[in-house]
């Protein structure tokens, strides 16, 4: 692939599915095993997490999308650290 680059719109697509599937794979691991939504550290902890996240994931798409790109890409080299991406993905 050496220097080819996404579009702008693929790269978009790809941000949007990994947050469609982070964000609610985040809800169910903090409200199913509470068994309710009224969970207020649970609601405080996401926003905390998620906000910056999604700034940031903006100002790369603006700013920086080729280091976007090579972030989303990124796949470690090290059995002992693709079974530690696979567990924190």
């Amino acid at each position: 692939m050496g220097n080819e680059h996404l579009p702008q719109s693929e790269l978009i697509k790809m941000v949007f599915v990994r947050l469609l599937i982070f964000i609610p794979l985040l809800l169910v691991m903090f409200f199913l095993p509470a068994g309710t939504f009224a969970y207020w550290e649970a609601w405080l902890y996401l926003t905390v997490l998620i906000i910056p996240m999604v700034l940031s994931l903006i100002y790369l798409l603006k700013n920086d999308p080729e280091l976007l790109e090579r972030r989303m890409r990124m796949r470690e080299k090290e059995a002992s650290q693709k079974l530690v991406a696979k567990l924190g993905a």
